[in-house]
């Protein structure tokens, strides 16, 4: 049985408002364009040399309803499972930053004391403010990458002994999100292998009890190394009873880990629908993949607004500006400077009637000093690349997208390397300069000031006074 679809019964389907599409006039103007004239080929003559090709009736053209779909706009999250960000500052910024996102939700950092610093400075230098709660021994840790100007601030948590757990807090200018990051580690010999899982049910209920009594709206997101998305999983069904008798909903549906097991969760208020749009990327940094989404959420800046004046030139009607033109008085008894000077003032004059100025106010964000055309040509190769694997699954198209992540990250680390350098030499020859300025600015004003020792007879009875 085959079922048939028109086109305006596929658009129909679609969400968003309508615009009509007029093919006649569409094909018209292609035509005008020289877009949609049919090329001269050599054919044959067996049908007879009269005979001509069909071409496109217009008229039998019709209108179509089109329907434009519109994407909500707001905070754009990740959650990531890294493994050892020491190892891969790089590799995850530029994926944060070709996927836009605004705060890196990070499980499993591997940061110690010795690297601690050296990474944060490292992150700050590509863009990206680094969050965390010190933790001793190795492995695990939670933090949490906010992109510069992003107003967040850390909030003191109680510890638990089943799991890590991080608070960070955005402010708008009329509401709080809390962004409440966990890390519950797998269970082995080496980390406690006879808690049980009561132990994390009790637990998280009672971290949950403290997160509900404050204020604002929340998303409790991290890597609970639970396979909710077994159906005979004991621990599975135990822990999703938890949630839902707390009024919780959980948002990702796809698999977060390499064997096929959603372990990555985000859970929120069934009442409260502040998630949307979450897609589950593999961006090849560990046995993780990544989950995107969105939060309708303004958050403060701490960069200083600034007002800009622009022009909407795209909206001036082009026959009444056209008209406007025509009509300018043009005076034959001027000179050649006072004529530029009218013409000028008459055109600003049009402008200001079909194109106002309008002031905006708006963030300028910094520019790291060591991006270059260079990285952003790689960048694109990359990106290519990716969808070339994400449309085929082939696994030659995959090696080619991690080949292409290792070659951008080098490419990074080796511009910001020699930014550093010229940075550094830069500062040093400043120094020098400052110093012979100040040198000869004395010796031409006669200031420098000549030492002067007190009466003494002799230096050493004068050192034994002091």
């Amino acid at each position: 049985m085959r079922i048939g679809y028109s086109g305006p019964k596929l658009y129909s389907l679609n969400n968003g408002q309508c615009k009509t599409v007029d093919y006649s006039s569409l094909i018209n103007t292609l035509n005008g364009l020289n877009i949609f004239i049919r090329n001269k080929t050599k054919r044959g003559t067996r049908a007879g040399r009269k005979f001509k090709p069909k071409n496109h009736n217009v008229n039998n053209s019709s209108q179509t309803q089109v329907k434009t779909c519109h994407y909500p706009q707001g905070l754009h999250l990740c959650l990531i499972n890294i493994r050892s960000l020491p190892d891969k500052c790089i590799t995850l910024t530029e994926h944060l930053t070709d996927q836009n996102c605004d705060i890196g939700l990070i499980t499993e950092r591997w940061l110690n004391s010795n690297t601690r610093g050296s990474k944060v400075s490292e992150l700050k230098s590509l863009g990206y403010n680094l969050h965390h709660v010190p933790r001793k021994g190795r492995g695990g840790g939670v933090g949490v990458l906010s992109k510069h100007g992003i107003a967040t601030q850390v909030k003191k948590c109680p510890d638990y002994q089943t799991f890590e757990n991080i608070e960070v807090l955005c402010k708008s200018d009329k509401e709080i999100l809390r962004l409440c990051l966990v890390y519950r580690p797998p269970v082995t010999k080496q980390n406690n292998a006879r808690i049980p899982m009561s132990e994390f049910f009790s637990e998280f209920a009672t971290y949950y009890e403290t997160i509900i009594s404050k204020v604002g709206k929340f998303v409790i997101a991290g890597d609970f190394n639970i396979h909710v998305d077994s159906v005979t999983d004991t621990h599975s069904s135990q822990f999703k009873e938890l949630f839902h008798s707390f009024g919780l909903v959980q948002h990702v549906d796809n698999p977060t880990h390499r064997l096929g097991h959603t372990l990555d969760l985000l859970l929120t208020k069934a009442d409260e629908s502040i998630i949307s749009q979450v897609i589950v990327i593999d961006p090849q940094l560990s046995d993780h993949s990544a989950v995107h989404f969105i939060v309708p959420f303004k958050p403060q800046t701490t960069l200083p607004p600034c007002n800009v004046e622009y022009r909407k030139f795209r909206n001036i009607n082009k026959d009444k500006f056209k008209e406007a033109l025509l009509t300018l008085p043009i005076s034959s008894n001027k000179t050649l400077e006072e004529l530029i000077n009218d013409y000028n003032k008459l055109i600003k004059n049009i402008i200001d009637v079909h194109a106002p100025k309008k002031t905006r106010r708006i963030v300028i964000k910094p520019e790291n000093p060591w991006f270059c055309d260079t990285i952003r040509d790689a960048r694109k190769v990359r990106r290519k690349a990716e969808r070339t694997w994400v449309r085929t699954g082939l696994s030659v198209h995959k090696q080619i997208y991690i080949t292409e992540i290792k070659s951008v990250a080098k490419l990074v680390e080796s511009k910001k390397k020699r930014s550093t350098t010229i940075l550094k030499s830069s500062t040093v020859l400043l120094i020098k300069k400052k110093k012979k300025l100040f040198n000869l600015s004395n010796e031409l004003l006669n200031s420098r000031t000549e030492q002067t020792l007190p009466d003494h007879e002799s230096l050493s009875n004068l050192a034994d006074i002091f």
